[in-house]
């Protein structure tokens, strides 16, 4: 009996301990007030700052009592306690101010509502719905694709998505050429009227130094759902190209190099990546960690086993990702490290080295198999997919491939 009680005097005391941070009072003297909808049976609004769930809802005419029975009801699926500035809520009132139905998004992909039945709440965790916008959009790389993306009236999101789509036939960070050129068939998403983000792309061709990589989304009637080129190879190959996103190469694979700080000439077995201290390193492919740990001239590293045939590895980082230590399992695009500059380092850089059959190859260079192709039981399916997005491509690539002759490096 005494659960409720001790619930709602919880609540009070989050909104007290929240309102205590909230800074200077207002010229009447009393605190800023939380947001609160309309003053309409039904209405939406985003989180404010610094609300709580006992504010945001009491501001809204809802009585403590309706509140606890909300956060009582939710509980085991979310604690409306940890409600995040910026997400979207939505509530229902009746008429004389009970809260009949209560949304809020939890994240990019779901939301928990909760309806009233009778006298009670009952909660649920459901997909997030979005508003979607087709449309397409091209444009040419001058200096980087942050910049063209931008320069073309879209969310940077969209320079990340586009390197994830071609992540295995294209290092960012090495690759790009001025007057390469990007096209994509792309899904805009709305919360509530406002953008919120992309979804798969549809298709999307990225020319880049003398080549043109095509991608077509296809999803087949098992569910299984992957980018492929138009043949039907997935684009999807063991390993990603690179284990970070938008740095430079430093320094490349070669069997006689002066060392920085030895000063003396020796091997170099793998591929220097300078990046800012703290950037994300990720997996490039399936494996189980051999080693996670530290040594004099390798400092905090991470060496991954994918199979017989290949091993990778992680050097000079400033700490190990979440859980990563010899025996687990790690997967392709898995954070396993940040970027450092322990043991023998000039500066911060990742060292990342491949084995191959027990030797050392260069990762710039060694060719990697490709996932799965298209299941040739749903060979006419993707063709048809196939077809008409390349017929919507053409149209859309016309005119930034016009525009755009030759091709110089960036990193020149």
């Amino acid at each position: 009996m005494f659960r409720p009680l001790l619930l709602l005097l919880l609540l009070a005391a989050t909104a007290l301990w929240a309102r205590s941070f909230r800074g200077v009072e207002g010229e009447d003297g009393r605190p800023p007030p939380v947001s609160r909808v309309a003053e309409h049976p039904t209405a939406q609004a985003k989180v404010g700052p610094r609300d709580t769930i006992y504010d945001l809802l009491r501001a809204n005419g809802v009585s403590a009592q309706e509140v606890l029975a909300l956060v009582e009801a939710t509980q085991a699926h979310y604690d409306l306690r940890k409600i995040r500035p910026g997400h979207w809520y939505e509530l229902s009132l009746t008429g004389d101010n009970r809260l009949d139905r209560f949304a809020y998004q939890i994240d990019d992909s779901s939301q928990i509502t909760a309806e009233r039945h009778d006298s009670a709440f009952h909660a649920a965790l459901q997909p997030l719905r979005y508003g979607t916008k087709r449309t397409s959009v091209a444009g040419a790389v001058s200096s980087s694709l942050f910049e063209a993306v931008q320069e073309v009236g879209e969310h940077p999101q969209l320079a990340f998505d586009l390197a994830d789509v071609f992540a295995w036939s294209i290092d960012f960070n090495v690759d790009l050429r001025q007057g390469d050129w990007f096209a994509a068939l792309i899904q805009r998403r709305y919360i509530r009227g406002e953008f919120a983000g992309y979804g798969p792309m549809e298709g999307a061709q990225f020319y880049n130094d003398g080549s043109l990589h095509t991608a077509i989304f296809f999803r087949d009637p098992e569910g299984r759902a992957d980018y492929y080129a138009p043949d039907g190879q997935s684009l999807r190959k063991q390993f990603l190209k690179s284990p970070l996103k938008y740095t430079r190469v430093s320094s490349r694979f070669s069997h006689r190099r002066l060392h920085p700080i030895l000063r003396m000439v020796r091997p170099h077995l793998g591929v220097d990546y300078a990046a800012p201290v703290g950037t994300p390193v990720v997996a490039v492919g399936d494996g189980r960690v051999l080693r996670a740990g530290y040594g004099p001239g390798n400092g905090n590293h991470v060496v991954v086993r994918h199979n017989a045939k290949y091993t990778t590895m992680y050097l000079h980082l400033s700490r190990f990702g979440a859980g990563v230590r010899a025996g687990v399992q790690v997967k392709q695009g898995d954070v396993i490290g940040y970027v450092g500059s322990t043991g023998l380092s000039t500066g911060p850089h990742l060292d990342y080295r491949m084995q191959q059959d027990g030797r050392f190859a260069d990762p710039l260079t060694v060719e990697i198999p490709s996932a799965d192709p298209v299941d040739q039981r749903y060979w006419e399916e993707f063709c048809r997919v196939r077809d008409d997005v390349l017929g919507r491509l053409a149209g859309v690539a016309g005119g930034v491939a016009s525009r755009t002759k030759g091709a110089s490096s960036l990193k020149e």
